[in-house]
């Protein structure tokens, strides 16, 4: 159901998954340098006493049967000391943790004030692990473990068989899980070292670890399910091996299930992070210094919000020589730097979101816009100022915690990025931010500094960023950054909305680049998705308040615009404050006959939207264009909706009939009326074909050598927080014959891979997909994804078909992994079977992979 503007939900026929597999992963950036120390040393630990700062954001779910009612968003901040004592006869250490003050915010009690003074005792095993840890009631009454909040403590020492690996496990058992009472869980930890990192100007040790558990108990009559899933990431001192920061995630969902299947569910969202402070330490302990790492890195939630602004989020283009930590601060009359003074211009977003007072040199600026960024660049001297309006991270999140996911994913998947001057507190036209300084290296090779300046203005963050070449003076650089951020200026809302005059004023003729259509759509509504597999394409309006679909679907023979559209209506009327302004309706579309709908819906309790549709058939192929915008807007931009509408037409019938060489014979008639999917994804890239194909598939060195066969997508949130569905171009893919040798070859531009001469197997043996590596997920840099469990038989004709494997990366910085083993007249997708016979229709292999799709066929 539609759920959202820009038919984010809209679906009319479900796809038929052959086969689903869920698996885990671990996404891990590609390791560099590794120190000599990177995980727990008692020696460093023992008879001192460490000083950290805690804090810790998220949300908590209290007891009752309406958690959207108990939901409380929280902040617990804290200094406290850890002390580790000399190593027992049982080869445990004791130590103690003490909240020398501590404040709260959000939570039902003065959390805070009960903990202040309050001493924790607990025990680390010899590799480090926490094995026990006393838990507060104030925090257990709240489903909140001390294991939550101090887990970061302790990057625990590999196992005896894992010393030299990069990855390792070390497992821990949960005693406290929540206010019912004390119930144990196993909790798997897996860590996985990432080499040497600078941050902040020192060189440490970053180590990653993904954990997951769940438990199930009965008490009574009642069922509860308890599962846990988390991300860490740790900065620690290659000298010493002792934690200098980390930063972790975890989600807890508990489940009680009640007679009669009444099910209440809890769940605790929460992000610590703990930073070693050496001030202090000095004071307590004299010991050699230990380096400040700043702000410390994200996890899970602010590292999902990571991949999104991966892909939207300030890639920063650069920083100067060190900046001074001082914080920006507006003079006496900010406006006085503009007004009246014909050395400055002056800059409005389309969309009212902000507005920039700049040098008047600005005024020759190029301007580029997308969904979420606006960057003027100058030539001489090279610079470039970038505002982002991006979703926030957390809902929670401040200032200082935005700062810290973006400083994050540039440490993670910027080349050369060097972090100057870590977050401090400043302003931005009068609400709270955070100022970071740092370098960085484009694509080029060309190296840049940049200062930022990170906000937060309702439910939107906002990065203020300014990059100029290192050989520009930093001075200079730093004193026209200044100036601009003084005089910038927020607008009445974060998303904004163009205005009538400039939307009508904004159209421009988008022609389908297949040739298919072509219509009217305002500049100021980028492309932000086409996906020809699915015949959609989506524009979106500056600040979210617009959206345009259009769909060219084939599969629509034997069926009319009214029947199709009179269909998804009544699927429609399903949702919330369904209204109906004009029924299915007889409508002129592209010169021929078609259909109009116009309705009203709430899809949430914020705003109304009202959506147009118009749709007609053509030969098989259903044409639908559908517009969506706030109700309360409409009515005076609906002069320009109805120019948009008259404007679509479409090519000739015969001018469209496709070319008999480069189209896949379909393996059966589809009997299906044509459904719109998920508007929300980046589309495929044109099927490139392959002309020579038979001298790029080696033919088979014996019968017993075997096919592989597959496809890679991938999921992740993306412009203004929709879910993009991609191939995974040009990704190795590592595959294991029976443990003993590694094969590996590459995804082709659409996603597919095909790996022949995979050598035979013994008996009980399988084909186990060990990982991939690649730019996915929206990333920059190339990234690698480790499997745990994907593996796979000989199948039919003595082939390897591991179908389509969809990985999506979640908001919980997690990723599943779903495998559509069918055809398409099954799934809705091209197979990597039928993909095989269109590409490579005449080599040794093909006859068995017909043979294989007759089989499935029959």
């Amino acid at each position: 159901m539609c759920r959202e503007p820009g038919m984010k939900c809209l679906l009319i026929l479900c796809a038929l998954l052959g086969a689903t597999l869920i698996s885990t992963l671990s996404l891990a950036a590609e390791s560099v340098t590794q120190g000599e120390h990177f995980a727990f040393e008692p020696e460093s630990y023992v008879g001192r006493t460490w000083p950290y700062t805690l804090t810790t954001t998220g949300s908590i779910e209290l007891p009752g049967f309406d958690p959207s009612e108990q939901e409380a968003t929280v902040t617990l901040a804290a200094n406290v000391q850890l002390s580790v004592s000399p190593q027992e006869d049982s080869g445990q250490f004791s130590f103690s943790l003490t909240f020398v003050n501590a404040h709260s915010e959000g939570f039902p009690e003065d959390l805070g004030r009960t903990l202040t003074g309050t001493v924790l005792h607990g025990h680390l095993d010899a590799r480090g692990r926490i094995d026990r840890i006393e838990t507060p009631e104030a925090l257990t009454n709240l489903g909140i473990d001390s294991m939550d909040l101090f887990w970061g403590l302790v990057v625990p020492i590999p196992a005896a068989e894992d010393l030299g690996k990069s990855t390792w496990r070390a497992n821990v058992t949960r005693e406290n899980l929540g206010p019912q009472r004390t119930r144990i869980m196993r909790l798997n930890a897996t860590y996985t070292r990432q080499g040497t990192r600078v941050w902040s100007g020192h060189s440490l040790e970053a180590v990653t670890a993904r954990l997951r558990g769940n438990t199930s108990f009965r008490d009574g009559t009642s069922h509860t399910e308890i599962q846990e899933i988390g991300h860490a990431l740790f900065y620690v001192d290659p000298a010493t091996g002792v934690t200098q920061v980390s930063s972790v995630s975890k989600v807890t969902s508990v489940d009680i299930i009640n007679p009669g299947n009444e099910t209440l569910r809890l769940r605790n969202s929460l992000t610590t992070t703990l930073e070693i402070d050496s001030e202090k330490r000095a004071q307590v302990s004299p010991s050699e210094p230990v380096d400040r790492s700043t702000e410390p890195p994200v996890s899970t939630e602010d590292e999902v919000a990571s991949v999104d602004q991966a892909e939207t989020q300030p890639r920063s283009v650069d920083t100067d020589t060190p900046a001074s930590g001082e914080a920006i601060s507006a003079p006496a009359d900010p406006d006085a730097l503009s007004a009246g003074d014909e050395s400055n211009w002056s800059y409005r977003d389309p969309a009212g979101r902000f507005t920039l007072k700049l040098p008047a040199d600005w005024e020759e600026a190029d301007v580029t816009l997308t969904l979420r960024s606006t960057s003027l660049s100058l030539d001489e001297p090279r610079r470039r100022l970038d505002v982002y309006v991006v979703s926030l991270p957390s809902p929670s999140a401040s200032a200082q915690s935005i700062a810290r996911s973006a400083l994050t994913t540039y440490q993670e998947t910027q080349r050369g990025f060097t972090l100057i001057q870590d977050a401090v507190p400043t302003t931005l036209d009068g609400e709270s931010a955070a100022l970071a300084h740092y370098e960085y290296e484009t694509a080029n090779a060309a190296e840049y500094r940049e200062w930022s300046l990170f906000a937060r203005r309702g439910e939107r963050a906002y990065y203020l960023q300014y990059a100029t070449p290192l050989e520009v003076d930093p001075t200079l650089a730093r004193v026209e950054f200044d100036h601009i951020a003084q005089a910038f200026r927020y607008g009445p809302t974060p998303t904004g909305a163009v205005s009538p005059d400039l939307l009508k004023g904004s159209l421009q003729r988008y022609e389908d680049p297949e040739g298919a259509y072509s219509l009217l759509v305002p500049f100021l509504w980028p492309l932000v998705e086409r996906n020809p597999e699915s015949g959609t394409t989506s524009f979106t309006e500056i600040g979210g308040n617009g959206y345009l679909n259009l769909f060219a679907q084939p599969g629509a023979t034997g069926f009319s615009a009214e029947q199709i559209v009179a269909a998804w209506k009544e699927q429609w009327s399903e949702e919330d404050g369904f209204q109906l302004i004009q029924d299915v309706t007889p409508k002129r579309v592209a010169g021929r006959d078609g259909a109009e709908l116009v309705y009203q819906w709430r899809p949430d309790q914020e705003r109304e939207w009202t959506r147009r549709l118009q749709a007609t058939v053509i030969g098989d192929t259903f044409y639908a264009v559908a517009l969506d915008y706030p109700s309360s807007g409409y009515e005076e931009r609906l002069t320009t909706f109805r120019d948009i509408f008259s404007s679509f037409s479409v090519k000739d019938e015969q001018d469209m009939m496709p070319d008999v060489s480069e189209t896949q014979t379909p393996t059966q008639e589809s009997t299906q009326t044509p459904s719109i999917p998920e508007a929300n994804s980046t589309p495929d890239e044109p099927q490139e074909r392959i002309t020579s194909s038979e001298q790029l598939i080696p033919d088979p060195l014996s019968e017993g050598h075997t096919l592989l066969l597959g496809r890679l997508l991938t999921r992740y949130p993306g412009e203004s927080g929709r879910e993009i569905e991609e191939p995974a171009k040009q990704v190795r893919v590592y595959v294991t014959t029976g443990g003993v040798e590694t094969l590996t070859e590459s995804t082709d531009s659409d996603g597919f891979v095909f790996l022949p001469n995979l050598p035979p197997l013994e008996d009980g043996n399988e084909y186990r997909i060990t990982r991939i590596e690649g730019r996915v997920f929206g990333f920059t840099q190339d990234v690698a994804v480790t499997f745990e469990n994907l593996t796979q038989e000989v199948g039919k004709e003595g082939l390897v078909n591991i179908g389509t494997v969809i990985l999506t990366l979640d908001a919980s910085r997690s990723i599943t992994v779903e495998v559509e083993r069918g055809l398409s007249v099954v799934t809705g997708r091209t197979s990597p079977l039928e993909r095989f016979i269109s590409t490579y229709p005449s080599t040794a292999w093909s006859q068995r992979v017909q043979r294989a799709i007759d089989h499935e066929t029959n």
